[in-house]
């Protein structure tokens, strides 16, 4: 078996640059979709002891109203 030593040397720089010019769509994309989801729990969250915006009136708010 033939055995030689290879010295390599890297360039976290140019890694870097490549990878974000074959990948920046999907980075953008993942962010936004991360954000928007957590935009999206925390109205959902903060919204439990708030009227719903969906229109749909709440049922046991018309039954605290009966006599």
């Amino acid at each position: 078996m033939f055995e030689r030593k290879i010295d390599v040397a890297s360039n976290p720089t140019h890694s870097l640059r490549a990878w974000w010019s074959d990948n920046w769509g999907k980075f953008i994309a993942a962010t936004v979709s991360i954000v928007g989801i957590g935009i999206e729990g925390y109205r959902r969250l903060k919204g439990t002891d708030e009227e719903s915006d969906d229109g749909v009136p709440d049922p046991s708010e018309e039954l605290k109203n009966v006599p």
